[in-house]
Formats: structure tokens, sequence, C-alpha cells
């Protein structure tokens, strides 16, 4: 094995993927999930609440953390065996001293404004705020003009005044937002956990799309929303890209890779296929566990 650090992920709203490290210890049939951020990890909260992973008989732990870098260098110290993240942690981790380049979020706004025919380095200016309530509290202050939110914010800027102008989720982006990530030692020494994961993280997705009391229980419990109008809308958006099959997607990968590939010929040359693994979603959809949930 090379000291390259190869990677796979989970999909929560789309796919699986997984880091390539030293090897793990012999298999355990316990698990250790880190998460940061909002509400885009209501699958991982559903599945801690309804004790979904307990039910196949895994001692599951779940662990919030403040930052995505902070929960992968837990990950690659072994002190966790999941974390909730986007592709770009995947990636950047991947690739051979590569150094961390924007979040997430400016990367989807990049992305998206391209999309649209704006040039985002020479049309518009991009000013880093920090978080999402960061950037909601830069908007009504008049610092910035524009900024990607997600719900309950979007209901928030509406309040003071402000439109939404794009659904992001509309321009059909392949773009991994949030996913699960491990080591690729850890898929090898603890394969029918990570079976068992995806199972957990399927029947979440149901219970996020067909049991609408429970979610918003669950999404206020972790987020503090308690304002019935902003659960409903988080729910709402988060719903419509929650797929029944979070089956693993190149695409996605590839869409990252394409867009840091100037900067890093590297990445020019990786192959997105090699960031996942389909594996473990094909083995719970020909379970015929999706059709039994979903009556078909």
């Amino acid at each position: 094995m090379t000291g390259k650090r190869n990677g796979v992920m989970f999909a929560l709203a789309a796919f699986l993927t997984l880091l390539a490290q030293v090897e793990h210890t012999a298999a355990q049939e316990r698990l250790r999930v880190a998460w940061a951020g909002g509400a885009s990890n209501a699958t991982v909260w559903i599945v801690q609440e309804k004790g979904l992973l307990k039910k196949q008989g895994v001692n599951a732990e779940f662990i919030s953390v403040n930052a995505s870098p902070m929960a992968l260098q837990a990950m690659i110290a072994g002190e966790v065996d999941v974390i909730v993240t986007s592709v770009t942690t995947l990636v950047n981790s991947r690739l051979t001293g590569a150094d961390v380049a924007g979040t997430t979020t400016e990367i989807g706004m990049r992305l998206g404004l391209s999309r649209l025919g704006i040039d985002p380095n020479n049309d518009v200016k991009l000013v880093p705020v920090g978080a999402t309530a960061d950037a909601l509290a830069a908007l009504s202050k008049g610092l910035v003009h524009f900024s990607i939110l997600v719900e309950p914010f979007v209901r928030e800027a509406e309040k003071l005044g402000y439109k939404s102008l794009v659904d992001v989720s509309s321009l059909n982006i392949p773009f991994h937002w949030n996913a699960a990530l491990t080591r690729e030692s850890t898929i090898r020494s603890k394969a029918s956990l990570m079976t068992k994961f995806a199972r957990a993280l399927v029947e979440a997705i149901h219970i996020f799309k067909t049991d609408k009391e429970t979610t918003l229980k669950i999404i206020g419990k972790f987020t503090r929303i308690t304002n019935q109008d902003s659960l409903e809308r988080t729910h709402q958006a988060f719903g419509k890209i929650l797929p029944e099959t979070p089956s693993p997607s190149p695409e996605g990968v590839k869409t990252y890779l394409d867009y840091v590939a100037a900067t890093r010929p590297e990445a020019a040359k990786a192959n997105p296929k090699e960031f996942v693994d389909l594996s473990f979603v094909q083995e719970v959809q020909a379970s015929g566990f999706i059709r039994q949930l979903y009556g078909r």
C-alpha cells in the first residue's frame, strides 16, 4: 500500500466513499460516527435517535464535532470509524500533498454561478464570512449582496426582506454536499458493519420521507429550532434531495476533481470511480430491504 489516502464514500444524500489508510484493528460490532454541521445530518440523527444500528446488534457512538477537518483528523487517528462530511474533504485528503481549497459552500457557490453563466472569479467578489449563520448576519449588515443559504436560514433571510433567487438543487449539478467517509482499511476489517450502516441510512431516509412528525422532532432537537414553519421548510428542502436508494455516484466526485484540476494537475489524472464503492448500497438493495420499506 502506498502512502496515499485513497478513499470511498457513503452517501447520506447521494453516495458512499472510502479513504485508504494503514491497517486497522480487528472487526468489532461497534461503530463510532462523527458529524459536523446542521440539518443536512438529519438522517444520521434519525439513525441515532431511532436506534437503527442498535436493532442490528451494533453498539454505535455518535459524536458532534465543530468542523469537518477536525472530524477528518479524528478518523485518521483511529478515534472514529465514519465521518459525515463533503466530497471536498474526500478529494483533498486523497490527493497527495493537496491543501484544503475553500469550503463546500464556496465550491457550491462557484459551481452554481458558473452554471448560470457568471464568472465567479471576475464577475463577482466572493467574501469568506464563516458558517451559514454568519452568512445570514453578513447579509443583514449589508456586507454581502447574496449568499448560499439552507433552511431554516432561508426563512430567516426572507423575514428580513431578502428573496430566494435560485434553488441550487434545481441546477442539477452533480456535487456531493454531504456524505459519510471512512477508511479503506475500515471497509476491509468492518465490511459487515458498513453494510449495516448503509442499511440504517436507507431506513433513516425512509423515516425522513414517511414520518414527518418524528423527523421534525429530531431536527428540532439537534438544531434547537422551535418554529414550526422553519421545521416544515427544512424538512421539505432536504426531503427533495434525499433519494430512496443512496447509490454512490462517481459524477459527484468528478465535478470537484474537474474544478480543482486547474491548480492541481494530479486531480486531472484521478479516476473518480476509484473514490466510490457501490457494493454496500447494492447489497442492501439486492436484499429487497428498500422494496420492503416502500411497499413495492
